[in-house]
């Protein structure tokens, strides 16, 4: 679909939801979800394997927290990984790309506040020109989900998660 088709598509799903209908919408892509829906369910091989609000699904399968600073140099950036990866537990580099350091961090370890209180910390010692702190995507929340669902064993049967732990 053209992104003049799209845009027209979404404020008339918008308008109906305001307008108190319900819209059901099957989509592959995060995006949308993201802009459209109030509530998802993920599906895999026909099977519901989680439902919730985007808020929920991303606190509860949601890999952490993304951070990214731009520093002055490369080798700036070089250095404020090794500070970040010594004070900061859970911190993983995703990569450093001129310079800027981009970072994963694991919800299960560290908390917005303790992410904050480094970044403070860094920005004493090391020139941040700028820096972004962001929650995992539907995307992201997908792929994780798409890793730990089960894989089939045989043609036809497959090992389940405990549904409990997916469905909202």
């Amino acid at each position: 679909m053209d992104p003049d088709s799209q845009q027209f598509l979404w404020k008339v799903i918008g308008h109906l939801r305001k307008s108190g209908r319900a819209v059901v919408i099957t989509s592959h892509s995060m995006e949308e979800c993201e802009a459209l829906c109030t509530r998802i369910a993920i599906m895999d091989r026909g099977q519901i394997r989680c439902i919730g609000s985007k808020q929920h699904l991303k606190n509860k399968f949601g890999e952490g927290h993304s951070l990214t600073l731009k520093m002055r140099s490369q080798n700036d950036a070089e250095l404020a990984a090794e500070f970040v990866l010594t004070h900061l537990e859970g911190a993983k580099i995703e990569s450093i790309h001129c310079s800027t350091l981009f970072l994963q961090i694991s919800r299960d370890v560290s908390t917005i506040s303790g992410i904050y209180s480094v970044v403070n910390k860094l920005k004493k010692e090391f020139p941040v020109e700028d820096f972004s702190l962001s929650q995992s995507t539907l995307a992201e929340v997908f792929h994780s989900l798409a890793a730990n669902i089960s894989t089939p064993t045989s043609s036809n049967e497959a090992i389940a998660p405990d549904e409990t732990d997916l469905v909202d």
